[in-house]
């Protein structure tokens, strides 16, 4: 039976859940920054923007067709989760990878990266799953698994659109553009590791 949102599963995604979550993630945000400042050279601000359980569906429309998006698998949990990142965005990181100041210009907003700019990308796609399974360490230990990257099509068709997932946003600031970065996890994911996320688990 696929993972459908539901009033049970509703119920069982509290608030409490989505606050100690929402702070496990957003306290490795200044990391992640400081992590892809310091090999792009370029002042990076990434604030954790909300947290939120949405249908899959409902999650993609919050997303730009334009996005760049990958897949990211946190090994060994069998889900398979989605980042998606501003195309504006990925730009800068793509000119600072092959030297340039980052910044970015409307011609190339309006087109795909090519394969070289897809190669330069890669780091800092790979960076973003690295912090993000660092923050989840206290619930699983895990190994993200990054892919190639994927267009909306391909991203549509990995779950029904009524699959329930957590949809979480990340504001991405350089000097020069603003964008997001969007990662999407089946709801699923977190379901074995929810009484973790308890205030008496924790002690808080």
């Amino acid at each position: 039976m696929r993972n459908e949102i539901t009033q049970e599963n509703l119920i069982l995604v509290t608030q409490d859940h989505l606050e100690q979550l929402g702070y496990i993630i957003g306290s490795v945000s200044r990391l992640w920054a400081h992590s892809l400042e310091t090999f792009l050279q370029l002042p990076i601000r990434i604030e954790w923007d909300h947290i939120r359980p949405v249908k899959w569906g409902r999650a993609l429309k919050e997303c730009n067709h334009t996005d760049i998006f990958t897949t990211l698998q946190l090994m060994p949990l069998p889900s398979i989760t989605t980042l998606s990142i501003d195309r504006t965005l990925a730009y800068v990181f793509i000119d600072r990878m092959l030297g340039g100041p980052g910044e970015v210009f409307q011609e190339q907003c309006d087109r795909r990266p090519t394969d070289i700019e897809h190669t330069a990308l890669a780091y800092p796609i790979r960076k973003s799953g690295e912090f993000i399974s660092r923050a989840l360490q206290d619930l699983f230990t895990t190994k993200p698994l990054m892919s190639e990257n994927a267009d909306m099509h391909t991203i549509e068709s990995l779950l029904p659109f009524e699959e329930a997932t957590l949809g979480m946003r990340f504001t991405v600031t350089t000097p020069t553009q603003e964008g997001t970065i969007h990662w999407i996890v089946p709801l699923e994911t977190f379901r074995p590791f929810w009484h973790k996320l308890d205030p008496a688990y924790s002690g808080m």
